[in-house]
């Protein structure tokens, strides 16, 4: 049986992790909620979550989601 987590847990998780890391750190953060969410609706959510880090590029945000692999 597959766990299943919903937008709003991984939301609130987020919370507690700053977006100002390394680029790498970073992407890899997008890659885990793509895994999750490959929709809009994880791009919504890596962008919101994206936009309190201080470098803030919503090009950047688009680009590297997608070239993650879901």
């Amino acid at each position: 049986m597959k766990n299943t987590i919903t937008i709003e847990e991984v939301s609130a998780a987020l919370e507690f992790l700053s977006a100002d890391v390394s680029r790498h750190e970073w992407a890899k953060v997008g890659a885990a909620i793509k895994s999750e969410f490959s929709d809009d609706t994880g791009l919504a959510l890596f962008d919101r979550w994206s936009a309190t880090g201080t470098g803030y590029s919503s090009k950047a945000v688009a680009s590297t989601w997608r070239s993650l692999k879901a």
